[in-house]
């Protein structure tokens, strides 16, 4: 009987058996030793000899404990634990033909035996009734070459048979207690799971409540500037008007320089206008039915490019792309795509990823709006959807 787990359940059963067995071994080296009491009140004349055989069988039990805590007694922990089963079993078997045979009190412990191995220790239904049927063969056995066998035939049936009864009675409890591991590693397995999925949503749900802070968030911070880009924008305008009417003064065309510092004025005005109107854009997003809407795909890329101007210092971006492509839909969430994708340039441009390209269309397979980074040396480009990120 050697132990070989092929399932969680056989896994488990097998340290459950090996804890046993340890506390078992030692349990039974105590009751043994122990019965030195019995031996000097009931027959003290082999006290003695029936001290040295308890001695005996203490050792080997012993012997048995420390190899189970060896890789060879975890393999073999079932044939293992029967052997120290059945040194005490052995003994006291031998007790018998050396007293009174079938008249011995000592018949009384391999009751004990029957009932511990039944109610206390995991081990299966067939080994259980195998360990039954050793203790009515070796009590069986003991009567049978006692001298006075011929004279108490009676009083050995009567005993093998009460023997017989506990060893069924232990035999049911060890089927029972099996049934009940099994069942108990169920529920443990099944709680496991529950636990593990419960975890799992745990954190799922521990995203979600971030992610809605963070567009709780944002969409605050686009109402808030929404209203101070309003505000910006009107200076900005009243600047551009006075610029342009100082232009017009017969004045300043005469003046070089001043032609000159105006006109650097009005771009920079401009360029304020421009990256106030993109913000403006970006911030106006309305979730929903309503932010699906046509738009030229040309003036989001560009105020992309205006937004992630910062990040792309330095880098050429080249813009290919038809006149007045129209598309439909969230106008603010593919400019934040954009802005993202462009902003990677410079991590692409790190990782040796040489370009990056958006495009309207993608392989038959994909839809809608794909961006993709590659490497021109690899035949192979990796696409993402860029409408999953908004």
């Amino acid at each position: 009987m050697v132990s070989r787990p092929s399932s969680p359940y056989e896994q488990q059963l097998s340290d459950f058996r090996l804890t046993y067995s340890k506390a078992g071994s030692i349990t039974s080296i105590v009751l043994v030793l122990a019965g030195f009491g019995l031996d000097y009140f009931s027959y003290p004349e082999r006290l003695i000899e029936f001290s040295l055989l308890r001695l005996l069988v203490a050792l080997l039990t012993l012997g048995v404990f420390f190899v189970l805590f060896s890789p060879f007694g975890r393999k073999h922990v079932r044939s293992l634990t029967m052997l120290w089963l059945l040194l005490p079993q052995i003994m006291i078997a031998f007790m018998i033909f050396e007293t009174d045979g079938a008249e011995s009190i000592y018949f009384v412990g391999l009751h004990l035996a029957l009932y511990a191995v039944g109610i206390i220790l995991p081990i299966s239904f067939f080994e259980g009734v195998g360990f039954g049927a050793l203790t009515v063969g070796l009590y069986v056995a003991a009567c049978a070459l006692h001298p006075d066998a011929a004279e108490d035939t009676s009083r050995v049936v009567t005993n093998s048979l009460f023997i017989l009864f506990s060893a069924a009675a232990s035999a049911v409890c060890t089927w029972f207690n099996e049934k009940a591991r099994i069942r108990l590693f169920s529920l443990q397995h099944e709680v496991s799971e529950k636990n593990a999925s419960l975890r799992e949503i745990n954190t799922q749900l521990a995203e979600v409540k971030g992610q809605l802070i963070q567009r709780e968030k944002m969409a605050a911070i686009g109402t808030l500037s929404a209203g101070l880009l309003h505000e910006l924008n009107n200076p900005v305008n009243y600047s551009l008007m006075a610029i342009d009417m100082g232009l017009t003064c017969p004045g300043v065309e005469g003046d070089a320089m001043l032609k000159e510092s105006l006109g650097d004025a009005r771009e920079g005005m401009q360029r304020i206008q421009n990256i106030v109107s993109d913000l403006k854009t970006f911030a106006y997003q309305k979730p929903g039915q309503d932010a699906q809407r046509p738009f030229l795909l040309g003036n989001a890329l560009r105020s992309a490019l205006r937004l992630a101007g910062y990040e792309l210092k330095g880098i050429d971006v080249p813009v290919e792309l038809p006149q007045d492509t129209h598309v439909l839909g969230d106008e603010p969430a593919i400019i934040g795509v954009l802005i993202n994708l462009l902003s990677n340039g410079p991590w692409c441009r790190a990782s040796n990823v040489w370009w990056c390209r958006c495009a309207t269309t993608a392989p038959a397979s994909l839809p809608r709006t794909w961006g993709a980074c590659s490497n021109p040396s690899s035949p192979r480009a990796t696409w993402v959807p860029a409408w999953a990120s908004a």
